[in-house]
């Protein structure tokens, strides 16, 4: 009998051996990590619910639709990346992983995000980026030691109070979806604050509770207020990214460096600890919240004093 192999069956063959072997040697030595990205795997290997001391599982840009109930197995897991792949809904068994800190759900068709999210309490980043999500659920309070949050790229157009009560978040990314307004928040210890692309009129008065932020990004708002009052009491960022926003009765100057005034080096230490903050695995999803290359960043800095004509 003769056999005939197109290129393409090949490629897929040589992947699914190669998965196999992965998964196979991480069980002999004890792995702790196991990266498997872009194999086009569309369904879970079954292997690596075997892999007791899996600390870190990385699945990015695969094809999986689903992830097996069973995955709550993996006790001593604490980062996930299932980014980039075809994931419709989520199954329960995900949330029994109590020992998850590091979530990465991006570029999946989830849609909703189910109420058992609320279950990860130990969860410090949650990556939702184009995810199709039009709202966050209540139960997210419940993730009380979450230190990043990306949902960039959705439908979202108002946020929960819930979410307003997370005093451990220092990174916070909503740009590109349709939200209006943000409400009084606890967010104490936020340091990064990027809302670009949303819906916004005017920068919300919130930001004055902020005392911690110094980078905010409102890029591509349609703003039409920008007070000089809420302007000087946000003196403490050491960003304000007004871009594109419509205003044409603000000039702030546009430079590549920034000093304020009597700052030291605590606000580049803050925006190394944000950026170090996103890092999940090997994806590119957090880097498309840093604006242009860090090596050439074109800022807008705060600086009242270059605010002309603002409203009272």
């Amino acid at each position: 009998m003769d056999f005939f192999f197109t290129a393409g069956s090949l490629d897929q063959l040589f992947k699914k051996l190669q998965v196999q072997a992965a998964v196979e040697r991480a069980k002999r030595s004890n792995r702790h990590t196991l990266i498997l990205t872009s194999f086009d795997i569309n369904h879970f290997p079954k292997g690596i619910l075997e892999l007791q001391y899996l600390y870190k599982l990385c699945l990015s840009k695969n094809a999986l639709v689903s992830l097996p109930e069973e995955i709550s197995a993996l006790e001593n897991l604490a980062i996930l990346s299932v980014s980039r792949n075809k994931l419709a809904c989520l199954t329960k068994g995900l949330f029994c992983i109590e020992s998850l800190r590091k979530l990465n759900l991006s570029h999946n068709p989830i849609s909703v995000l189910p109420p058992e999210i609320g279950q990860l309490v130990n969860l410090e980043v949650l990556w939702l980026n184009r995810t199709g999500l039009r709202c966050l659920p209540p139960e997210i309070k419940n993730l009380t030691q979450l230190d990043t949050l990306g949902a960039r790229g959705n439908f979202l157009s108002e946020l929960p109070h819930d979410l307003y009560q997370l005093q451990s978040l220092r990174w916070l990314t909503l740009s590109g979806n349709q939200i209006k307004q943000l409400s009084e928040t606890k967010w104490n210890n936020l340091i990064h604050l990027n809302m670009s692309k949303n819906e916004f009129v005017e920068l919300p008065a919130s930001l004055l509770g902020m005392e911690k932020l110094r980078y905010c990004f409102f890029t591509g708002n349609p703003l039409k207020i920008v007070s000089r009052q809420l302007l000087k009491g946000l003196a403490h960022l050491a960003l304000l990214d007004l871009r594109d926003c419509g205003v044409v009765n603000v000039n702030l100057e546009l430079k590549k460096e920034r000093e304020l005034e009597g700052d030291s080096s605590e606000s580049d230490e803050d925006w190394l600890d944000s950026v170090n903050s996103s890092e999940l695995d090997s994806s590119t999803d957090e880097q498309e919240d840093i604006p242009d290359a860090m090596d050439k960043l074109v800022l807008v800095p705060f600086i009242s004093k270059y605010a002309q004509g603002c409203s009272k």
